[in-house]
């Protein structure tokens, strides 16, 4: 693959979930993809997808101001994607510092080293819908900002400090509010991975029960994938903006285990679940659906529906436990 030394990308959080995703769309639109990864991560998501020869793999600390400033002279990106981030909501009550830091502190060095060094640099932001906190219906860029939580309140920061840059230094810095999104590379203990994967095993005998907390929380699921395209064309813009990622259709964990089952046959699913009080949290947001409406005026649309996107993260559960 030919590759345009016009463009280059720089990636955080290249090792996590969203990472391979966007590579392989810069990938596709011949971008050099630099990708900076902490010491020790693992790297079979992007090994199973066949990036590690294709990319340029950096190893450091994202709070070392300085090795992101010699990492930004030295590759001399014309894009950067901010997607590292410390992202467990429960472990951000455990060390809400820590978290700021990562989540809110290093969006702000990038922001102040292409404001010293290259204005052009093009700057994207990974939000969260958890700067809305519990918005109780449908979230558009009209919705106050009201986090519950440490991680939110992080992110709330970054992407404040991504809107006062675009407005008083004139940068092309954009932030993308994104909402839940899965993969079969997801590498968290979400809700949606123990229930597709606890559905895979109940077919194949080696469980008996999903265990799970709040049947009736709503989210509104993405495919990673789909976000990672919805990342890069938020850069390619005329104007920079900030756009919320997702589908505009909330889903309750019920429908998710429902829509499970059903994919590996079974039709009676209520006699496959055990509730767990404990899982239950007294500041689980009930209901999370955003409006795409800004991003597909641009030109987004997700490839893959809800019943897709379950089918995919089953059957990658049932081909690793058969290996």
């Amino acid at each position: 693959m030919s590759i345009d030394k016009n463009k280059i990308a720089f990636i955080t959080g290249i090792s996590g979930q969203d990472g391979p995703y966007l590579a392989e769309v810069l990938l596709s639109h011949y971008y050099e993809v630099v990708g900076l990864a902490r010491p020790g991560s693992h790297l079979d998501s992007l090994d199973s997808a066949g990036l590690l020869k294709k990319i340029t793999l950096v190893s450091g600390s994202l709070l070392d101001k300085e090795f992101l400033n010699q990492c930004i002279k030295k590759y001399e990106p014309t894009e950067i994607y901010n997607l590292a981030a410390q992202s467990s909501v429960a472990q951000s009550w455990i060390a809400p510092e820590e978290t700021f830091t990562i989540n809110a502190v290093v969006p702000l060095y990038f922001l102040e080293i292409i404001r010293q060094n290259n204005p052009k640099i093009r700057f994207f932001q990974a939000s969260s819908s958890e700067i809305y906190g519990d918005a109780h219906g449908l979230v558009t860029d009209k919705t106050k900002f009201f986090p519950l939580n440490p991680y939110g309140i992080s992110k709330l920061a970054a992407h404040l400090a991504v809107v006062r840059y675009r407005e008083v230094h004139h940068l092309f810095a954009c932030n993308g509010v994104l909402f839940s999104h899965t993969s079969p590379r997801q590498l968290k203990n979400t809700a949606a991975k123990n229930i597709t994967q606890s559905a895979a095993k109940i077919s194949l005998g080696l469980l008996d029960k999903i265990t799970i907390g709040n049947l009736a929380i709503k989210r509104d699921w993405v495919y990673a994938g789909d976000v990672a395209e919805a990342m890069w064309l938020i850069l390619q813009h005329d104007q920079p903006n900030d756009y919320i990622v997702a589908n505009g259709e909330s889903y309750s964990l019920r429908k998710l285990v429902e829509e499970s089952l059903r994919c590996v046959g079974i039709k009676q699913w209520r006699k496959y679940i055990m509730v767990n009080p404990n899982l239950i949290r007294k500041n689980d947001i009930l209901n999370m659906v955003g409006s795409s409406r800004a991003l597909k005026k641009i030109g987004w649309k997700p490839k893959v529906n809800f019943s897709q996107l379950v089918k995919m993260l089953v059957d990658y559960e049932l081909e690793q436990l058969k290996k």
